[in-house]
């Protein structure tokens, strides 16, 4: 075929007197084996890194378009090919070959592998890989173009002499008659894949349109001593569209690549869900040891839940670590709700007295936030994370460079997390309650599967009653302290809140003196609160006898004031019209005021007054659509009602004759002795601008 390198003149222009010129170069071209002539199939071709690639068709025929402005003078053209040498090739290199003909040769080269054979020895046999969740993550391609696209993830291989007998992955969708794709098996360099390790190409057809794939590798004989990185590579498309899909997973991490020789994307978050059958010899012999490290963050949970904790056991076994790794930095960075301020030591001849002094003497205060860890800008060789793992604020992100131990001290810690975390993160879950010094030594010292069970804890919830003077209190602050947990007791006064023995739960109600319990075995407490404030003897006052049927009511200004007097419209609610399930202010003010609209629940419910007919009328010019749009300025959230496209403010609260701007949320219908609503100009009378949306009035019982 006489088919050459071909140059697409596209366009030339003229900007400030220099001459512009853009080609689209078009390789149309064969790939042939140098000794038999023969065209080599599915050879990867493209430009290094520059998302510009392909792979020849089963005739060895390459069809490649680029744009030259993309590609630059020392970019490096690549082909590559299992049983081939790779050959290396500038732009200029690559004219001069299709100057003279269109194809290129590839020689062939002798593969070296190191001689290893499975025995009659007794196997085990596994499944390893990332495990499959239907939760929306997938890998995906969508270009007929895209061939050489590589979807893969990385696989923990922990025995020598492991054998890979199947490959299984999930197809999500496939649009196509079939596909063509290839199976790489790359070394682990825990940044991208490395080389290539297969000996053969393993090619698999999918036509299914749906579920569980599987390859057969038991022929291949494919032993690996370590970790791996398996992909599927996109070479042949039966069908005009494509839109496949494979499932991904919530562990692990991803190396992507959109096209032939095109550079690696890594997903740090997401793995694919690809499983292997695998087996190895049931006897090692011996285990295979870390590299050792030489700088470590040392991270030390300083929360309240971890200051009852003796930490002896956990610096007994860094001291003796420590003396096994000789010489490095460790870097100590206490963490509770925030990191506090990270120290460096240096560690001589396996010990740094300073630095276990140091851990001896910490401070606890404040909860646990786990999503703060792993933030540094240097990656360390190794993080040790000592904590209980009761999170409060996120859970530990996963780590794939690094191993990360998680070590723990307490009978009551989180065991599930902190094993969780340790496996995703390729390190080891060091519970000291149940293994000795020595083991958890061996532990942090070998690269050792983690094959630990710990009982998922069932939560414990205490029960009890607040009451004050013999009534209950509704809206009472139960918190377990030292951490976030906390709930409000209801109407009736009682609470349920997740706590266990020896926890101190504390008591806080407005204008009430706090109290603090230490959690024995009884689950059901009754606690009576006493007002901190001395309650006045009630005093009468008899008003002369012609105005006895005269209503007195509270005014805008605090006074009490006959209803006649006031001046302008005021609608009153008192204590006894209060409906006994009313948690929230919301709840006293909904449907329970003509002209007032409460939208939404609880604290953040929004306030709209109207006069009636106003109301009436703006709902009619632009229909009852309500629009809530919620508007985020930094830390602080609030939200705005629209109607019909007019926002509309929230009325001033006047408590005890102090205006807020806000609803006064602190407060609870047990303290509020009346609300009253002022509608119109009135309230702008008195208080100005601020009182243009209307006025609620409410007195307190604390006055």
């Amino acid at each position: 075929m006489k088919l050459k390198l071909v140059l697409l003149f596209i366009s030339t222009f003229f900007i400030n007197g220099f001459l512009f010129s853009q080609y689209e170069i078009t390789i149309d071209a064969y790939i042939l084996d140098s000794e038999t002539k023969q065209p080599i199939p599915y050879v990867n071709v493209g430009f290094m890194n520059k998302g510009i690639g392909t792979v020849s068709d089963h005739n060895g025929h390459i069809f490649l378009q680029y744009d030259e402005e993309k590609v630059g003078s020392k970019s490096v053209f690549q082909l590559s090919s299992l049983g081939y040498k790779t050959i290396q090739l500038s732009s200029q290199e690559l004219f001069k070959i299709f100057d003279k003909n269109n194809t290129i040769s590839m020689e062939p080269s002798s593969i070296n592998l190191e001689a290893a054979a499975i025995t009659s020895e007794k196997r085990n046999k596994k499944i390893v890989g990332n495990v499959y969740k239907p939760n929306g993550s997938m890998g995906y391609w969508k270009d007929t173009k895209s061939l050489g696209a590589e979807i893969g993830t990385r696989i923990r291989i922990s025995h020598k002499n492991t054998k890979l007998h199947q490959l299984q992955f999930h197809v999500l969708e496939n649009s196509t008659d079939s596909l063509l794709v290839r199976v790489n098996v790359y070394e682990s360099t825990r940044k991208v894949p490395g080389k290539n390790i297969l000996a053969h190409n393993i090619y698999h057809t999918i036509t299914n349109k749906k579920g569980i794939e599987t390859v057969d590798l038991s022929d291949y004989n494919i032993l690996v001593d370590d970790d791996i990185m398996v992909s599927l590579e996109l070479v042949k498309v039966f069908g005009e569209d494509i839109e496949f899909s494979i499932a991904a997973s919530e562990e692990g991490r991803s190396y992507l690549r959109n096209v032939s020789q095109d550079e690696w994307d890594v997903l740090k978050d997401t793995g694919m869900a690809f499983n292997m059958d695998i087996s190895y010899p049931a006897e090692e012999s011996k285990l295979r040891k870390r590299e050792m490290p030489k700088d470590i963050v040392l991270y030390w949970d300083t929360s309240f839940s971890a200051e009852k904790n003796d930490p002896t056991t956990t610096i007994q076994l860094l001291q003796a670590y420590v003396k096994k790794i000789n010489n490095a930095t460790i870097t100590l960075v206490p963490f509770s709700n925030h990191i506090h301020n990270p120290q460096k030591f240096i560690v001589q001849n396996g010990t740094n007295d300073r630095l276990f002094g140091t851990l001896n003497s910490m401070a606890y205060n404040g909860a646990s936030d786990f999503e703060s860890l792993f933030k540094e800008e240097i990656t360390p060789d190794q993080y040790i994370v000592v904590s209980d793992g009761h999170a409060t604020f996120g859970t530990p992100n996963p780590m794939y460079d690094v191993p990360v131990f998680y070590i723990n001290h307490t009978p009551n810690a989180n065991d599930n997390l902190l094993h969780e975390a340790a496996i995703q993160s390729e390190g080891y879950y060091i519970n000291l309650t149940k293994v000795s010094l020595d083991q958890a030594i061996t532990n942090m010292l070998h690269e050792l599967e983690d094959n630990s069970t710990y009982q998922i804890s069932t939560p414990e919830y205490v029960k009890g009653l607040v009451t004050s003077g013999g009534k209950p209190v509704q809206g009472c602050k139960v918190t377990v302290k030292g951490t976030l947990n906390q709930v409000f007791t209801d109407a009736n006064g009682s609470f349920s809140i997740n706590a266990s023995d020896d926890d101190v739960l504390t008591f806080d109600f407005f204008e009430m003196i706090p109290q603090a319990i230490t959690l024995d075995t009884t689950k059901n407490i009754l606690i009576d609160l006493e007002p901190n404030h001395t309650v006045l003897d009630e005093v009468v006052v008899d008003a002369e006898k012609e105005n006895d049927q005269e209503e007195m009511v509270i005014d805008m200004y605090g006074n009490k004031v006959k209803r006649e007097r006031i001046g302008y419209a005021l609608k009153t609610l008192y204590e006894e019209d209060f409906p006994e399930s009313a948690i929230f202010l919301s709840d006293l003010i909904r449907f329970r005021f003509p002209g007032v609209r409460v939208i939404g629940f609880g604290d953040n419910a929004f306030y709209q007054v109207r006069d009636e007919l106003t109301l009436n009328n703006t709902l009619s010019r632009f229909g009852s659509r309500n629009n809530n749009v919620t508007i985020l300025d930094g830390l602080k959230t609030s939200t705005r009602n629209f109607i019909g496209g007019n926002e509309v403010g929230q009325p001033l609260f006047v408590v005890d004759g102090i205006p807020f701007p806000e609803p006064p949320t602190y407060l609870f219908p047990a303290q509020i002795h009346s609300i009253s609503i002022v509608t119109g100009m009135s309230g702008s009378a008195r208080f100005g601008e601020a009182a243009r949306n209307g006025v609620f009035i409410i007195n307190t019982k604390l006055r």
